[in-house]
């Protein structure tokens, strides 16, 4: 599974990195990149650094098999079979990473109805160009 296909079974953001032009997810305190071709890396990497959160994310990790791959003192990383729910579930939540909202239905109806009864009035700011 690659990490387009990841983000969207997870509503999740992907990101392009202007260092190096690869695709990431990012969280508040890490991110999601690919490993290989058939795994996906979690990097704890919190800024400000933050004791103990690469600690205990670590021992999850451990706990639910995934493979440290980098360990540091208060960041490190660890790959995951991303077709493991329990492990893209764990990556996800310790990293922090915002989900993508999908309207329903009836609420972006709601919105185009309240949309057309403001903006496309004549008058309305949008109208006149300001």
């Amino acid at each position: 599974m690659q990490l387009k296909e990841f983000a969207d079974q997870y509503r999740l953001r992907v990101r392009r990195s202007r260092q190096d032009d690869t695709d990431t997810i990012i969280g508040k305190h890490g991110e999601v990149y690919d490993f290989d071709e058939d795994k996906l890396a979690v990097m704890i990497m919190p800024d400000p650094p933050r004791r103990g959160l690469w600690v205990r994310s670590r021992a999850k990790f451990l706990a639910l098999g995934m493979t440290i791959v980098q360990n540091g003192d208060q960041e490190g990383a660890a790959t995951f079979d991303p077709t493991n729910q329990e492990q893209a579930l764990a990556a996800i939540q310790e990293i922090r990473a915002k989900r993508v909202q999908k309207l329903s239905p009836d609420r972006r109806a709601n919105l185009r109805v309240a949309g057309q009864s403001t903006r496309l009035n004549v008058g309305h700011m949008a109208q006149n160009g300001v």
